[in-house]
């Protein structure tokens, strides 16, 4: 059987199906650094772009993140690169309330542990 029209590949993530024309707009989009400089950028775009909303109305902006990795995995996208942001690590503080207490002394029975086996 004879195609009459070239293939044309759709891509599927997330629960849904992307047209060329979507892929195609995306990929104009990924060139245009100045109102996309990001990649939450580009998926604030795909959600608007293509009404793609959950059921409160809201973008499915994580869903719309992992669809851009996925297309850029597969070659139909370059996304710009990912910002580093490194927040500094909170720590615990030490006090004298975080130091070892003394060590328990007798019979573990006399300690009312129960112990069971859990399996994952």
């Amino acid at each position: 059987m004879k195609r009459s029209a070239p293939f044309q590949t759709l891509f599927a993530s997330a629960g849904r199906w992307f047209t060329p024309e979507e892929i195609s707009h995306l990929r104009e989009g990924t060139r245009d650094r100045e109102r996309f400089p990001t990649r939450a950028a580009l998926a604030r775009e795909l959600c608007r772009a293509f009404g793609w909303n959950d059921s409160q109305g809201k973008p499915k902006f994580m869903s719309a993140k992992v669809v851009l990795l996925r297309m850029e995995r597969a070659g139909l996208l370059t996304l710009p690169p990912p910002q580093s942001v490194r927040r500094p690590c909170r720590g615990i503080a030490l006090s004298s309330l975080s130091d070892p207490g003394e060590p328990v002394a007798g019979d573990l029975s006399s300690l009312a542990l129960s112990f069971y086996r859990v399996s994952s």
